[in-house]
């Protein structure tokens, strides 16, 4: 098994394509697993499957609890027991998880967005076989070129 995957995935997290032996990733045709999971926008539910099978103890209440059940705005790592009582007791914590709810939808909304741009005008009606969007910069994959669109770029273009 290699040391770890496009991803992110390691050796003691792996994907499928670690747990299929695929040592070299590509974003081309044939794609390995996860980017063609990626691009299938499915990604993220590999990744809980993967997820579903590891945890570690909540670092409050000690509670054995699976990556895939800790609440996905939480601003640690916590139970979904202990996430609702600091959710109650602590403003700060609220105001953390409030705070990353509203940043997870925006970039839900951004990512159709820019989807919608690269199939309709985006890159001159270039296809592209992957792109990446961290909300600061934009990177297109089209074979072997790379071009990257900064938020300005995005906002003056019409995309956000």
């Amino acid at each position: 098994m290699s040391d770890g995957c496009c991803c992110g995935a390691t050796k003691s997290n792996p994907c499928v394509c670690m747990k299929k032996g695929i040592t070299k990733c590509s974003k081309s045709e044939p794609k390995c697993p996860c980017y063609a999971e990626k691009d299938k926008k499915t990604f993220e539910k590999a990744w809980d499957v993967v997820k579903e099978e590891n945890g570690s103890p909540c670092p409050v209440c000690g509670e054995y609890t699976k990556y895939s059940d800790c609440p996905k705005d939480a601003p640690d790592f916590v139970c979904p027991t202990c996430h609702e009582t600091l959710m109650d007791e602590d403003e700060g914590w609220r105001e953390e998880t409030e705070m990353r709810r509203k940043n997870r939808e925006i970039a839900k909304s951004d990512d159709a967005k820019i989807a919608r741009w690269l199939k309709n005008t985006g890159n001159a009606g270039t296809p592209y076989d992957d792109y990446d969007w961290d909300g600061k910069v934009l990177t297109v994959y089209s074979g072997d070129d790379v071009e990257r669109y900064t938020l300005a770029d995005l906002k003056e273009a019409g995309a956000l």
